[in-house]
């Protein structure tokens, strides 16, 4: 199950608190007690806009709808989150503090591998009774998992020192392990795709090592699942190449045929108010074909559907505007880095939004928590190299003059 689709638990909810607070805090102290500047593009001001007018009109909506206003709320928080890329370019201004960040969420995004990957072997131990609940039990943080193995994989080539190369594959190695554990086709694929274009990227003697350490990854990850599961590892190995052969006969799989069903239906509900949605959290009623039975939920399994559902025409195409507006910065960034570091950051924060891409299409990931997340610190990372290259290039050019 998506993390969408989850309850909320009390750490969840103390969590979202402290960052809600957070954040709020920052923007009054920045704004009406420093008094200081906090747009430096017009994806800032756009985003801004976006915000206040969804905060004004849709609750409206919504309520008109049937949706309870706490309900709305907790939506809106959630996106609300994103703007968290407002005080990170604040307060990182240089390379080297970047460094440092780019580590953390390296070393936050395999902390989150191994909670995947033990709650996964406990689910399994616990609760499996019957072979399809191998395949449907571990799905959470794929996004946030994902974009930490693309990175962490890339930094295997950009340091010189073996300890961090080590270091680095090991990180990469944990982060497919926990990816794999989600059993989410789409991010296999998309990781696959997100691995060939690395191979592309690289140099002609990195390409070599690229195939030496992607031979290593998979020798350590098929050790690791048989240590982990043991006796219990031929029905894992089992069940993860049933689900990987079936990624291409999607015309027989039951669970694409019900995503069909859901888009037509949300699309036969939502053409009443194109223009302003139905407001977040309400909830789409219509017959699923898994469970049998006639479900009523907030959840999508498209994104793109999402935002045109909750929030509207007009509103969704300038929501993903501002989302494919970083994507254009983000190559933009990649053809003005002046360092190894700047290149292979910005190469893998282009990659894994441009996964965020793809897998909007089965799932409503661009809102989902960990997704929330990745982008606020994925856009923060995106203004904060477009800052430094520009910083650089007027220097050089002052230095030239």
């Amino acid at each position: 199950m998506s993390s969408l689709e989850e309850g909320v638990t009390a750490i969840e909810l103390a969590t979202s608190g402290f960052y809600l607070f957070s954040l709020t805090y920052w923007f009054i102290e920045t704004l009406l007690i420093k008094r200081e500047r906090i747009i430096e593009s017009k994806l800032d001001f756009l985003f801004l806009y976006f915000m206040i007018i969804v905060f004004i009109i849709n609750p409206i909506i919504a309520i008109s709808n049937d949706v309870l206003y706490f309900d709305w709320l907790r939506e809106y928080l959630r996106l609300y989150l994103i703007l968290f890329y407002f005080p990170l370019k604040a307060v990182i201004k240089d390379e080297s503090t970047l460094k440092k960040f780019v580590v953390v969420f390296i070393l936050s995004s395999i902390v989150l591998s191994v909670l995947q990957v033990v709650n996964y072997y406990l689910y399994f131990i616990t609760n499996t009774v019957y072979a399809y609940q191998i395949i449907t039990s571990g799905k959470g943080n794929q996004t946030y998992i994902l974009s930490g193995s693309i990175i962490s994989f890339l930094f295997v080539f950009y340091s010189e020192k073996l300890w961090i190369r080590i270091l680095a594959l090991i990180i990469a190695m944990g982060n497919l392990i926990g990816l794999i554990s989600t059993f989410s086709r789409t991010f296999w694929v998309m990781y696959i795709v997100s691995v060939i274009l690395i191979f592309f990227y690289l140099n002609f003697k990195n390409k070599f090592r690229f195939i030496v350490y992607l031979f290593f990854i998979t020798i350590g990850i098929y050790l690791t699942l048989n240590f982990v599961f043991q006796d219990k590892f031929k029905f894992v190995k089992m069940a993860l190449t049933k689900r990987f052969v079936s990624t291409g006969d999607a015309k027989r799989d039951v669970s694409v045929r019900s995503r069909y069903v859901e888009w037509d239906n949300i699309l036969r509900i939502t053409s009443r108010n194109s223009i302003g949605g139905m407001g977040l959290n309400y909830k789409h009623q219509f017959q699923n074909i898994l469970e049998r039975a006639s479900i009523k939920y907030p959840f999508i399994h498209n994104g793109y559907l999402y935002y045109y559902s909750k929030l509207g025409l007009p509103l969704a195409i300038v929501y993903y505007f501002i989302f494919f507006g970083f994507i254009f910065m983000n190559i933009s960034n990649l053809l003005t880095a002046k360092t190894k570091f700047m290149k292979f950051t910005t190469f893998g924060n282009f990659l894994a939004l441009g996964v965020i891409i793809f897998t909007n299409f089965t799932s409503t990931q661009i809102h989902s928590k960990d997704c929330i997340s990745f982008l606020s610190i994925s856009y923060g990372i995106t203004c904060i190299i477009y800052q430094i290259n520009r910083k650089e290039t007027i220097n050089l050019h002052n230095a030239s003059v």
